[in-house]
């Protein structure tokens, strides 16, 4: 049996972990449910990684130690390095060839004669870790060193089937630094001088060896994943209770025994260890090639998709905007099956959150109509449809134009009703010498008596007709007020320059997206005086009609397998006949936006919303605080 001599033991507490999740996989629990599977695997995978943190420092203080060392001996010719790296611990015999690679004694081609000469596997090992320090301007040697890489992950060629070594997670070191005490503590663990450990770590260490090469290293991954995939085998892998006959969940270990993920998928995949590496390795990097991969691997409704689709999640987080570019490129292609739309769809969701989805998407389709490409169009526009809960209701793509030439909003019967008690509102809060600005006047119902009152008020509304109309009607009843076209995310407004601003009329809730809400309250901030007033309303979403359309919205989407969306959102309409999508935001997220933009609540006060349902309106008093 081959000598382990060398190597520091594995920490005893970790070992201790194992065996509970050894024990832990065996006894399965009968009826085990999910719940208390996920519990367990979230503790012990705590306690595993604060362990493995703790051995991470250790072996970095082990490698800065030995390099300070002197090893010119060895580096005379390639048998005097090999015999210097006989009998070494692990991360010693990788100082050694660093060091030898350094000094220019070893390249690519003696590295590989050494490899081949040498019948010691954690020699092989150490090969393995130093090949990243080699400088290969040649682009052959470089192809070669792939190659062998690449080889050992898909066969573990040039290593002894037998001879298996813990390396991964242990310390590793020469028999000369021993003590007695090191000693014991490998006869405690099991460990001991001539032990046989488990885990086989040949193939990850090419896998992270070929991540560290520079140029080319993401298609080699990918070449690997390719090579993985042909010698897959897919089986089925429910856990069965002999004694109900039901199925159940099951638990995979790690090859060292420890959980690493609760599993409940319908396929278990033989190569999964290494093939999560490589998922893993080009999460860490940003691989935008790896992304683009996995996406058509998405589209062809590919196997994997399902066996890894929490760590092909993490790959495409890690750049967000390259994964949803790159699902709007494919959802634009022909002949895209309704499955190849959903499964994208849902990923995306599942990654960026529906309300960027559909705002990646509604950009897209301008940009193509400006263009002319009206097949591109229509495919988007069928993604829009799978995203958007609206049934057989005609979606409003562009509320200023909706506005402008779709609906009399001054005819909307819900603000006429509200006028009274908003108007008796803002007259008990503002004082006759402070500057006023109405954000979204829309056809001048609140800003026309403010007016009357002598109130020195301004007004702005996105929408051109809006602004026309209020302008005459100014005119008309010879008030004063200072109106023009622009919103708050554009406009020309000083800055310090309002002792009050409010939106009344459920206005705020057309900023559906945590980025353009905060903008919102930013630009209220700016524009106040210190000690300026910022009132505004939303419904309640807990109550009537509201409620009902938050639910609604909420189990639409859950029953189309989006899962990442935002309580809140609602599919609303002015009129019955179009509708768009906005948020209905809670207490919650007005307390938070306020916070951060620089405001304090000062006041909520509820009101009946004349709809004729149970529903009720919150108008909020902030103060800019001084």
């Amino acid at each position: 049996m081959p000598e382990a001599r060398g190597f520091f033991p594995p920490n005893l507490e970790l070992r201790k972990k194992n065996e509970a999740a050894r024990e832990f996989n065996r006894k399965k629990y009968e009826n085990m449910n999910k719940f208390r599977a996920e519990q367990n695997y979230a503790q012990l995978a705590e306690e595993k990684n604060e362990i493995i943190d703790q051995e991470k420092v250790a072996i970095e203080k082990s490698f800065e130690s030995l390099r300070q060392n002197n090893y010119e001996k060895y580096f005379e010719k390639l048998d005097t390095l090999s015999f210097g790296l006989t009998g070494k611990g692990y991360i010693e015999r990788i100082v050694i060839l660093e060091k030898a690679i350094e000094r220019g004694c070893v390249n690519w081609k003696k590295l590989q004669e050494l490899f081949e000469k040498t019948s010691d596997n954690g020699t092989k090992l150490a090969i393995v870790s130093a090949l990243p320090k080699l400088q290969l301007e040649n682009r052959e040697d470089k192809k070669q060193v792939f190659e062998f890489l690449k080889n050992i992950a898909v066969k573990c060629e040039g290593f002894k089937e037998s001879d298996k070594i813990d390396l991964d997670m242990t310390i590793a070191w020469g028999s000369s630094q021993k003590t007695k005490e090191d000693h014991r503590l490998l006869e405690e663990s099991g460990s001991g001088e001539g032990c046989e450990c488990e885990g086989d770590f040949f193939v990850p260490k090419a896998i992270r060896t070929i991540a560290k090469m520079g140029e080319g290293w993401e298609d080699e991954l990918l070449s690997i994943w390719i090579r993985l995939e042909e010698k897959t085998s897919y089986e089925k892998d429910y856990m069965k209770n002999e004694e109900d006959d039901s199925y159940g969940f099951n638990i995979e270990l790690d090859p060292r025994g420890n959980i690493a993920k609760f599993y409940d998928k319908d396929y278990a995949d033989s190569n999964y260890w290494d093939k999560r590496l490589i998922l893993e390795l080009l999460a860490q990097k940003v691989s935008k090639k790896g992304i683009n991969f996995f996406l058509e691997q998405i589209r062809n409704d590919s196997e994997i998709t399902y066996v890894y689709q929490d760590e092909i999640n993490e790959l495409l987080k890690s750049d967000r905007k390259q994964s949803i570019e790159g699902i709007i490129k494919i959802l634009q292609s022909e002949n895209l099956d309704e499955s190849s739309v959903f499964r994208l769809l849902t990923t995306a969701t599942d990654v960026c959150g529906e309300l960027l989805v559909r705002d990646a998407i509604h950009t897209t389709i301008l940009k193509k109509k400006l263009n002319g490409d009206l097949e591109a169009v229509r495919n988007i526009e069928r993604a829009s449809s799978f995203i958007t809960p609206n049934g057989d209701k005609i979606a409003i793509r562009n509320l200023q134009e909706f506005y402008q030439t779709k609906i009399k909003f001054e005819d909307y019967k819900v603000n006429e009703l509200m006028n009274k008690k908003e108007v008796a509102l803002l007259e008990s809060l503002i004082g006759k010498d402070e500057k006023v600005l109405e954000m979204g006047c829309g056809a001048g119902r609140l800003i026309s008596e403010l007016a009357k009152s002598g109130h020195d008020i301004s007004g702005y509304d996105y929408t051109e007709r809006h602004v026309q109309i209020t302008k005459e009607n100014l005119e008309k009843n010879k008030l004063s007020a200072k109106v023009f076209q622009g919103d708050w995310h554009n406009n020309a407004l000083k800055d310090e320059s309002f002792d009050v601003v409010y939106s009344l009329g459920r206005n705020i809730l057309h900023d559906y997206s945590i980025l353009s809400q905060a903008e919102l309250f930013k630009e209220a901030v700016r524009i106040l005086k210190p000690g300026g007033q910022f009132i505004f309303d939303i419904p309640n979403r807990t109550k009537g009609n509201y409620h009902e359309l938050v639910e609604g919205y909420a189990e639409e989407m859950k029953k189309r397998g989006i899962q990442n969306f935002r309580y809140g959102s609602i599919y609303d309409s002015p009129d019955g006949k179009n509708f768009a999508t906005r948020y209905a935001y809670s207490p919650e997220d007005i307390e938070q936006l306020a916070q951060l933009s620089g405001f304090e609540i000062v006041e909520v006060k509820k009101e009946k919303l004349e709809t004729g349902k149970d529903d009720e309106n919150l108008y909020f008093i902030l103060k800019k605080k001084k």
